[in-house]
């Protein structure tokens, strides 16, 4: 309908842009929704990570870019299952939080990276010093600049996820389409 509407426009290309700068989300929102969002484990959060990893880290042109989404896997920094076995118990020594806190941030942006199949094995539900050094051995820069943290707690989730949701602005604003 909008593609068959615009081009009966003398503008058609300001049209689209406006009937979707409408529909959509003022970055405010799109930043607050990033933020405080749970991602699934699919491909749209694998392509959300791909975007950020060559948009935002990848800003040198060096890095991975994902030719083959079935070889990445979606790392959860603080593993999901954190909370269930004990095994886990150093990270919630980490967290310093309970269960249903965990709940709240295991599947927020600023626990997840992109992380290398091969790599993610080996990195498994690991202690986050121990994963530290998977993550160095990773192709991916976004995954590479998790090893800056000493630890990985709550804070650095919720820090995180406001830093990856504020490059997703500057990369996706309206304000930065060309006319």
């Amino acid at each position: 309908s909008l593609c068959s509407r615009m081009f009966k426009k003398p503008r058609p290309n300001e049209f689209l842009k406006e009937t979707l700068r409408r529909k959509s989300p003022s970055d405010d929102e799109f930043r607050g929704g990033l933020v405080r969002r749970n991602f699934p484990r699919n491909d749209r959060t694998k392509y959300l990570l791909e975007k950020l990893e060559t948009e935002h880290f990848m800003r040198t042109g060096l890095g991975k870019r994902v030719e083959d989404r079935s070889v990445v896997d979606i790392e959860h920094i603080a593993p999901r299952k954190a909370f269930r076995a004990k095994k886990y118990s150093p990270w919630q020594q980490y967290l310093n939080l309970n269960s249903s806190q965990f709940d709240e941030y295991k599947d927020r942006l600023g626990n997840l990276t992109l992380l290398e199949n091969k790599i993610n094995r080996r990195a498994s539900d690991n202690p986050f010093r121990q994963k530290k050094g998977r993550y160095e051995k990773s192709d991916f820069d976004m995954t590479r600049s998790v090893t800056q943290y000493a630890e990985w707690s709550a804070e650095i989730i919720e820090e995180r996820s406001e830093e990856l949701a504020e490059a997703a602005v500057a990369d996706w604003s309206f304000e930065n389409v060309r006319r």
